[in-house]
């Protein structure tokens, strides 16, 4: 029986070796995300930016460049903080262990928090926020990222394997991440929608899911992934006229009081 997912149920030192690649930033992701960055954090002028669940470090230099900011990533798994200082060393970036609960950081030291596809993983959501908002100055901003709508259930990956929807739906949705952080003097702002292109059609969107860097995909069983790879990779080879996948998650956006 395939594990469910609760908060740490996945093993990021052994998928730290596929998930820069099942993870890797299309163009057009990049581009996105740069002007959400530019958009809600580039107005603060932010000298520190804390890259909160940081991974292998896929925004980590990108927020350094965009905002011409210091960065530090927060990450507690040592395989993935390897790869991090390996593939995406940067002189305006540090990495360090930590975790939501415990972030390696003094009082007001940052003036914003990036949490891409995290908050999900986080054993204790309130623990999180207060650690949020002990970093975080007065006025800065914190933005989670992630499918925390009932959009997500619409998510092109979940056309092809459908168990993992039952993985996603114990994903916490946005009121209650908001009734979490609020009272830590995290104040919501706003909630929208990011769309972006993950791959330019089918058959590459196959090789990606292949590397099974997901977190729904990393726990379905096998025999349910194995089903649902060949449904996508049907799908790709019957494709004739071969259109982009365009994802869509969710920003939710936290003013520190």
């Amino acid at each position: 029986m395939a594990p469910e997912f609760t908060p740490g149920s996945v093993d990021y030192e052994r998928q730290a070796g596929s998930f820069s690649r099942g993870r890797a930033l299309s163009d057009d992701a990049t581009a996105a995300w740069q002007g959400v960055a530019e958009r809600w954090l580039a107005p603060l002028e932010p000298a520190h930016v804390l890259d909160l669940g940081s991974g292998t470090g896929r925004f980590s230099p990108l927020l350094a460049e965009w905002l011409g900011c210091t960065v530090t990533g927060v990450e507690p798994s040592a395989g993935m903080r390897a790869t991090a200082l390996r593939e995406r060393a940067h002189p305006s970036v540090e990495y360090l262990a930590g975790d939501a609960a415990s972030i390696p950081l003094a009082d007001g030291a940052c003036d914003a928090a990036w949490m891409m596809h995290v908050v999900h993983h986080v054993p204790d959501r309130p623990a999180c926020a207060r650690e949020l908002s002990r970093v975080l100055r007065p006025g800065s901003l914190a933005l989670v990222i992630g499918a925390y709508t009932m959009a997500r259930r619409k998510i092109s990956l979940f056309r092809y394997f459908t168990e993992a929807l039952r993985i996603m739906d114990e994903f916490p949705l946005a009121e209650q991440i908001i009734a979490d952080f609020e009272p830590a003097g995290l104040r919501h702002e706003a909630t929208e929608a990011v769309s972006y292109v993950t791959a330019p059609d089918l058959r590459a969107a196959a090789e990606r899911t292949r590397l099974r860097a997901d977190t729904t995909l990393q726990l379905i069983s096998d025999e349910e992934f194995v089903r649902g790879q060949a449904r996508l990779d049907a799908a790709a080879e019957a494709e004739t006229d071969p259109q982009p996948v365009v994802t869509e998650v969710d920003l939710i956006v936290f003013r520190r009081d």
